[in-house]
């Protein structure tokens, strides 16, 4: 490339899910008004005819992977930018809870204890669905229920049917599993 080309990163997509390249559109699209900035997508192409795979063209953000830095004396310093990157993520209003597919939030809820309830009760379901230990299945589909979780100074209940731990997020907003 010339000097005067900003670099380009060139993003290949497997086949499934086949919801991912249009599902990372709409992410970024709700993140673009961030710092640090995140990449534009350039084109995104399922069709097959330009090259044989799915792919789309990204603008580049220049650095290093975190990965780079872990022996470096003040990686505290990139934990505490990743949380406030976490922040501001968190800030961004979302229209429902739910899990973000390449139209949107399948299966929307208006409430995170509903959103939570109907995923735990999707997982048990498809435990069962495919052959799981029937005595093992209720007695896992009893743990939402019953266990707690502790927090310094107090132990929340974290129950399906009462109020909760998922309850406590009253504001719908975006969420990253990026970091973990």
């Amino acid at each position: 490339m010339g000097s005067d080309r900003n670099p380009l990163v060139l993003k290949i997509y497997p086949d499934e899910p086949e919801w991912r390249p249009s599902k990372e559109i709409l992410v970024a699209g709700w993140l673009k008004g961030l710092t640090p900035p995140v990449p534009k997508w350039l084109r995104v192409d399922e069709s097959r005819t330009v090259l044989p795979l799915r792919f789309a063209l990204l603008t580049l953000l220049p650095g290093r992977s975190l990965r780079h830095w872990m022996a470096e004396p003040g990686i505290d310093q990139a934990y505490r930018q990743m949380g406030e990157l976490l922040r501001r993520i968190h800030s961004v209003p979302m229209p429902a809870y739910g899990y973000v597919l390449g139209h949107g939030i399948d299966k929307p809820r208006s409430t995170n204890a509903d959103y939570m309830t109907a995923a735990f009760e999707d997982v048990f379901r498809r435990f069962r669905d495919l052959g799981g230990d029937a005595d093992l299945g209720r007695h896992c589909s009893t743990w939402p229920k019953e266990a707690s979780i502790s927090w310094p100074k107090a132990t929340v209940p974290y129950s399906a049917t009462t109020t909760s731990i998922r309850a406590m997020c009253s504001r719908r907003m975006a969420a990253s599993a990026a970091f973990s």
